[in-house]
């Protein structure tokens, strides 16, 4: 009885729904444009030198970091992410 449900709601190809095609798709979409070196996300607020150069001025001392965020025009939890990265390394 189980299987004739399977097959009534199935596609020809096998698909469930036609579900299958559509995620194969992105995949290799997806996997397309890492090849091509096309990165996904959401770009950064902060280059690499404007995040160097608002860490130097914490750890200095020049800012606090609350000012820091209102000088970069960033949220505060930005700058205790990078501030914590820099700890790490």
């Amino acid at each position: 009885m189980q299987n004739l449900a399977l097959r009534q709601n199935s596609n020809r190809d096998g698909s469930w729904f036609g579900l299958s095609d559509p995620r194969e798709r992105t995949r290799a979409t997806l996997e397309t444009a890492r090849v091509q070196g096309q990165v996904r996300g959401r770009r950064p607020k902060l280059s690499p030198r404007q995040q160097a150069e608002l860490v130097r001025g914490v750890q200095e001392e020049r800012c606090s970091m609350s000012e820091a965020a209102r000088l970069f025009q960033v949220h505060p939890a930005t700058v205790s992410r990078l501030m914590a990265q820099q700890l790490r390394r």
